[in-house]
């Protein structure tokens, strides 16, 4: 099993990178966050997780550890396969997610794209005790008024990376009305 890769990128898609490697080019899938961050031609270092599956091995390439060990408790969880757990990690920081977990914001996690309120759920109670090894900092996160605020922002028909970028910036301590008012202005910037 592969732990790490450490080359150069030689071509970045939509969803993974290719890197190459003593002449050996590996695909590799990262979280999409970090796209925008990846330069071709430089070197990178990845902590990888490799799923071995019947028809092919695939590559998770993470550029810290706390991602990778985020990465791997969220996959043990029923019904979390890789695509949805990238899709949590590309949420915030690994410290934030714990902080999440821990508090047990369904609102925040089920704003991933591939994961309802049921499946968030389901990621709090089976990793709320095993998310404390995992590196976290002090983090605010939407009260249970934010879990409100998100159902009123997909009641008005806008989509979880529309929520999930605006959330975490909204004073909690103001009324449902206030904060919702102060997400439509957000958004319609």
């Amino acid at each position: 099993m592969l732990g790490s890769l450490r080359g150069k990128i030689t071509l970045k898609a939509k969803s993974y990178i290719i890197m190459e490697v003593n002449n050996i080019g590996y695909r590799i899938f990262v979280p999409a966050s970090l796209m925008p961050t990846l330069t071709d031609s430089q070197e990178y270092c990845f902590y990888i997780h490799q799923q071995v599956k019947e028809d092919a091995h695939v590559l998770f390439g993470f550029p810290n550890f706390d991602q990778l060990e985020l990465f791997e408790a969220l996959i043990t969880v029923s019904g979390v396969g890789p695509k949805s757990a990238l899709s949590i990690i590309n949420l915030a920081p690994t410290s934030q997610l714990s902080m999440a977990i821990k508090q047990e914001n369904i609102g925040f996690i089920s704003t991933a794209d591939g994961i309802g309120k049921k499946t968030a759920a389901k990621i709090i109670l089976d990793l709320k005790t095993k998310v404390d090894n995992i590196q976290t900092e002090s983090a605010i996160f939407p009260s249970e008024e934010g879990v409100d605020l998100v159902s009123a922002l997909e009641s008005l028909g806008y989509s979880k990376p529309s929520i999930r970028s605006i959330i975490v910036d909204i004073d909690t301590s103001l009324t449902l009305e206030q904060q919702l008012k102060i997400a439509l202005q957000t958004i319609g910037k």
